[in-house]
């Protein structure tokens, strides 16, 4: 999720517009980010350590290699499938040792991410991931650059690195994104090191409506957090919503064990009556990002 301008990733790490690459109106700040749209990312031009060396430019979430032929049809999908990099053994797959070679090193600057807690029966239950301490969360990413043979049109692309998830999430996923802070993405950014620390950013989490499976689906009640909306809406029965004799509420919002129980309550959107957005036969939907 990334519901920030490119302005402000670019003022969060002090890059002036004269190194704002590209155009920064191509990205649109969105309440439910999935591969294929564009986002701010931070790369250093020179690998050099000069703190001047920073540019934020919009690239495509999902890698498309230098080396991929031009499509008859310019659809991409296949490679934008490609939006992982496990950091555990990026440096043994073939796509991901030239990146690293060529120092092909990002940041992706996102506001939470969502996860999907997998149930008994195979149901998939979405949770939106987050830190009430930052409003930014900064992922350590490997880009690439496609160019157009014909009209030399470049389309810069971009993979996130995951990683075994820190202790408090583990019950919700086996994998996370490796979270950097400000001074951990330059160090990965100038020298490929990222700290075992970095990702020990508190981290807090809600259930949110399953809609942010839909991937055309996005509007500001993706974030929000279920159990508040259901607070609001079933004001007059909410002690019967939390009673610890039950195991799942008739309104269908499972209750979470004290492992699963988000730090805070609090919404980070405002609350909005969502528009009607059923999916259409045929159109893509997700159950998990981060693999």
């Amino acid at each position: 999720m990334m519901r920030s301008t490119f302005e402000e990733v670019a003022t969060r790490f002090n890059i002036p517009p004269e190194r704002w690459s590209g155009e920064p109106s191509t990205h649109q700040p969105s309440h439910n980010i999935h591969p294929g749209k564009r986002t701010p990312v931070i790369f250093a031009k020179t690998h050099s350590q000069k703190e001047d060396d920073l540019e934020v430019m919009n690239m495509v979430w999902g890698l498309v290699p230098s080396y991929t032929k031009k499509s008859a049809n310019l659809k991409y999908h296949n490679h934008w499938k490609m939006f992982n990099a496990r950091s555990e053994t990026m440096a043994g797959s073939p796509i991901f040792k030239r990146l690293l070679a060529q120092h092909r090193r990002c940041v992706v600057p996102i506001n939470g991410f969502y996860e999907w807690k997998k149930r008994e029966g195979g149901k998939r239950e979405p949770y939106f991931v987050f830190s009430e301490e930052e409003d930014f969360l900064f992922c350590a990413g490997l880009y690439d650059c496609w160019k157009d043979p014909e009209t030399e049109e470049e389309l810069f692309s971009y993979a996130i690195l995951t990683k075994t998830p820190v202790e408090e999430i583990k019950w919700l996923h086996d994998r996370m994104p490796v979270i950097l802070s400000v001074k951990g993405g330059k160090d990965w950014l100038r020298r490929g090191e990222v700290s075992q620390g970095e990702s020990s950013t508190n981290l807090s989490w809600f259930p949110v409506t399953p809609k942010v499976g839909n991937l055309a689906y996005d509007e500001p009640d993706c974030c929000v957090d279920l159990r508040e909306k259901v607070q609001s809406e079933h004001a007059g029965s909410i002690k019967d919503l939390f009673l610890q004799d039950k195991s799942e509420v008739t309104i269908g919002l499972k209750l979470q064990q004290p492992s699963e129980r988000g730090r805070s309550l609090k919404a980070k959107s405002p609350l909005k009556k969502p528009k009607t957005s059923k999916t259409q036969k045929g159109q893509s939907s997700i159950t998990s990002f981060f693999k």
